[in-house]
């Protein structure tokens, strides 16, 4: 990755303006600038969006940037629409915790040096006091770069000798929660794929590729599985993949010893690259119609009915093994 040129500005979010920030020693700076681009050009798509058809005014800007038109106004121009956006967030909510705090602006063009000649224009937002120190240059003790990078929007596209061709455009949070300011009011973009849909392709692509594949050899397993899942998707807050990977089947442990939650885990690690669901989303748990009514075989003479999905299940169906090495369940009543 070659690196054309990047702007750092400093987002006064207190008085709604931005300015360039200076630095004594570019050394360090240039390193963590790669880095920082490096880790974020990499990362796993969280969510795709595409440009607003009502709102026109970052568009034309994001476009003179990828052009190297008028790169100092421009990012300027953003970083005072930044400051602005979040100026007028923190007065809206004043009464609420956790304002958005004074932050830098990180604008990069990076040429990804492919056959394809793929480009990338990379937004960043950081707090400013986990950053490089201004004035100085030099990199606080520790830093970790991870929690460093807490908002980004990657556009991607592709130089071609008459212009240029759009790629996908993805935003992602470090925190885990989509905020609106963000990728609505300030970068105006549009989620591909709305929370709804979202919410009803992840759950079907989790039932079809991870859950029915185990439900012949492993019933119980299934429907432990598939009442976490269920028990998931109909909370409110936000779907996030990863969670579901290492916490709900990670964390899992099975009745049948023979199940493997590694396969089950790389299963749920490939639906990310399917295209078919963002990565983390809002949940819309009314979406989700779906209720456990199930029968399991325990023996050929004796089943478990399941009339309906409940809360707590894992504390009332236990796992249970006998003195002989023979494996089966404790129901608490």
């Amino acid at each position: 990755m070659i690196v054309d040129y990047y702007k750092i500005l400093k987002i006064e979010n207190e008085t709604g303006s931005a300015s360039f920030a200076s630095f004594q020693s570019l050394d360090n700076i240039e390193q963590y600038v790669m880095r920082i681009l490096e880790k974020c050009a990499i990362a796993p798509v969280e969510r795709k969006y595409k440009f607003s058809t009502v709102l026109t005014t970052t568009k034309p800007r994001i476009e003179s940037l990828i052009q190297n038109d008028n790169i100092d106004q421009v990012s300027q121009n953003m970083g005072n629409h930044l400051a602005t956006v979040e100026k007028n967030s923190n007065d809206t909510h004043a009464q609420l915790k956790g304002k958005i705090p004074v932050g830098i602006l990180l604008i990069a063009l990076a040429n990804m040096e492919t056959e394809e000649h793929d480009h990338k224009l990379i937004l960043i937002k950081c707090d400013y006091d986990e950053f490089i120190a201004e004035g100085t240059g030099v990199q606080s003790t520790g830093l970790s770069i991870k929690n460093q990078i807490f908002k980004t929007c990657i556009y991607n596209f592709r130089k071609e000798a008459d212009g240029y061709t759009w790629g996908e455009i993805t935003v992602s949070d470090s925190t885990k929660r989509s905020a609106s300011y963000w990728h609505s009011t300030f970068l105006e973009l549009e989620e591909c794929i709305s929370d709804k849909q979202n919410t009803i392709n992840a759950y079907s692509q989790i039932k079809k590729n991870i859950l029915i594949p185990i439900k012949k050899d492993h019933k119980p397993d299934f429907f432990a599985l598939y009442n976490a899942t269920i028990r998931y998707m109909r909370s409110v807050g936000t779907f996030d993949l990863d969670y579901y990977k290492n916490e709900i089947i990670g964390s899992y442990i099975p009745f049948d010893g023979s199940l493997d939650i590694n396969d089950l885990k790389n299963k749920v690690e490939k639906l990310q690259r399917s295209g078919k669901f963002d990565a983390t989303f809002n949940k819309v748990p009314a979406s989700i119609t779906d209720k456990v009514k199930e029968v399991i075989k325990l023996t050929d003479e004796l089943d478990l009915n399941i009339r309906h999905n409940f809360a707590g299940m894992e504390n009332v169906i236990l796992k249970a093994e006998l003195d002989d090495g023979r494996k089966g369940i404790t129901i608490v009543s």
